[in-house]
């Protein structure tokens, strides 16, 4: 899978996911990554006016804007790469408030390109996409999904990463909540989680933490589950 990812070179929110990615993401896939223009009008009347020279041709096109006006460019981007789906992350709703992703979603769907918008990033899931690449990331790269780690006594004494947020911060809280089991890790992971520190907006960490501690809930009662059919 060819991935374009644009983002903003130097943007602390972006040149965060794009790190966690280029460390993480399957060796049979490709990020080809392209920089977003730092100066652009609040307006942009004509978008293809002011793509970047560098947008790569790709199957996927993940938008990480950092700009209201930014936002503007992605028809023409998705156009430019030649994708078929695009994921533009809402970590931030004074940048791309509802009103915006409606208008970008028609334009978008008129050009039979299929988006995704999830809010915040770590919420993205199968779910979000019906075409093959959304969901191929979000197989690997969303909605974190942990496993517990259990001890000599067969207690949760920590958790593994089956699937990490985007910008890495699950594996963060996993290695903070190490050998505290499993109530105090689902106290403590969601202070934690905001510490790493999570970038998306005051308005949305709070809901991103609570991402957070349901994995490390789901996955300690996965397990509960588990031993208490294994002992029937």
């Amino acid at each position: 899978m060819k991935i374009a990812v644009m983002y903003r070179e130097g943007g602390t929110w972006g040149e965060q996911i794009v790190g966690h990615l280029r460390g993480e993401a399957p060796s049979d896939w490709q990020l080809q990554l392209g920089h977003i223009p730092e100066q652009l009008p609040a307006v942009l009347e004509d978008p293809a006016e002011h793509l970047p020279g560098d947008v790569p041709e790709a199957d996927l096109l993940l938008m990480l804007p950092e700009s209201s006006p930014a936002v503007q460019l992605v028809p023409e981007l998705a156009r430019a790469a030649g994708v078929s789906e695009v994921i533009v992350p809402v970590d931030d709703e004074a940048i791309l408030p509802l009103g915006l992703q409606n208008q970008i979603r028609r334009t978008l769907e008129s050009m039979d390109v299929e988006v995704a918008f999830p809010s915040p990033f770590c919420t993205l899931t199968v779910h979000h996409g019906r075409g093959p690449f959304i969901r191929a990331f979000a197989e690997r790269f969303g909605r974190p999904e942990l496993a517990a780690v259990p001890d000599e006594d067969g207690e949760i004494e920590g958790f593994s990463v089956e699937r990490c947020a985007p910008c890495g911060n699950t594996a963060y809280v996993v290695e903070q909540v190490r050998g505290l089991g499993a109530q105090a890790a689902e106290k403590r992971g969601p202070l934690v989680h905001q510490f790493y520190p999570c970038l998306a907006s005051h308005d949305l960490i709070y809901r991103s933490a609570l991402v957070t501690r349901a994995a490390l809930r789901a996955a300690a009662r996965r397990y509960r589950s588990e031993m208490k059919e294994g002992r029937t």
